[in-house]
C-alpha cells in the first residue's frame, strides 16, 4: 500500500493501489441497486484510515442512470482487525 497518509488532511486524489481496491470492494460488497466503479481515491489518517473515493455509478433498476459519486469509507487500524464501514455516499454532489 502506498503511503498517502497525512494526519487530519486528505491527500491529493491518486490512482488506487491494490489495498485501496480491496477496501472499496469489501465495503461496497453488500450494497444493492447501484454498481460503483472507483476511479481515484484520497486518504486521511485518523484513528484508522478514511478513504474518499471518486467513483462512477450505474443504477441497476432498468433505468440505467449513471453519474459520479463520492464514497467515504473508514478502515480500522490493523491492530483492531481492519474492519471497514461505508460512512457516506454522495451522488452527483461534491463536498466544498
Amino acid at each position: 500500500m502506498a503511503d498517502h497518509r497525512q494526519p487530519s488532511l486528505y491527500s491529493e486524489p491518486h490512482a488506487l493501489d491494490d489495498h485501496e481496491k480491496e477496501v472499496f470492494s469489501k465495503a461496497m460488497g453488500g450494497h444493492v441497486g447501484f454498481e460503483y466503479t472507483p476511479k481515484l481515491v484520497s486518504t486521511q489518517f485518523v484513528a484508522g484510515i478514511n478513504y474518499r473515493y471518486i467513483a462512477n455509478y450505474k443504477k441497476l433498476d432498468g433505468n440505467q442512470d449513471t453519474g459520479e459519486a463520492i464514497v467515504t469509507i473508514y478502515e480500522e487500524l490493523p491492530e483492531y482487525g481492519r474492519k471497514v464501514a461505508v460512512l457516506d455516499i454522495m451522488i452527483d454532489k461534491y463536498p466544498s
